[in-house]
């Protein structure tokens, strides 16, 4: 994968959840084909300090990746918004997305939020390109 494509009105209910979930961070999975996603999941951020870190609940985790583990699409991407800080990945936030193809941050520290994608690589976090896609099917699923 080297580009992510987002439907541009995903890309919205993305930047939504994050302004909702504030202070706290927000968290997601993005599962598509070939760096296209096609689905959006907002996930529970279960953290004890979910105004600094995120945690995704295991169970929360096997039932949003069902359809991948059916061959239904892959799994895409980890979200989640940094409320007060820049898009940058922390050491907790590499961690946190392992297995993931990218790790989408969402930046609430200005107005509009500043996106950034990164692919992960032997734990070193490498800017990748994303844009919004027009006439893609998407579906949004809010488990929170």
């Amino acid at each position: 994968m080297s580009l992510l494509t987002i439907p541009r009105p995903l890309y919205q209910r993305l930047l939504d959840h994050c302004r909702e979930e504030w202070p706290r961070e927000a968290v997601g999975v993005l599962l598509g084909r070939d760096g296209r996603v096609e689905r959006g999941y907002a996930l529970p951020n279960v953290h004890p300090d979910p105004e600094r870190h995120f945690a995704l609940d295991p169970v929360d985790q096997e039932e949003v990746l069902r359809p991948v583990a059916a061959g239904l699409c892959e799994f895409l991407a980890l979200y989640h918004s940094h409320p007060r800080t820049v898009a940058v990945p922390s050491p907790q936030d590499l961690a946190g997305a392992a297995g993931a193809g990218y790790l989408l941050i969402i930046s609430l520290a200005q107005e509009p939020p500043d996106v950034r994608a990164y692919r992960i690589d032997r734990g070193q976090p490498l800017p990748v390109p994303h844009r919004k896609g027009d006439g893609m099917a998407w579906e949004w699923f809010d488990l929170r």
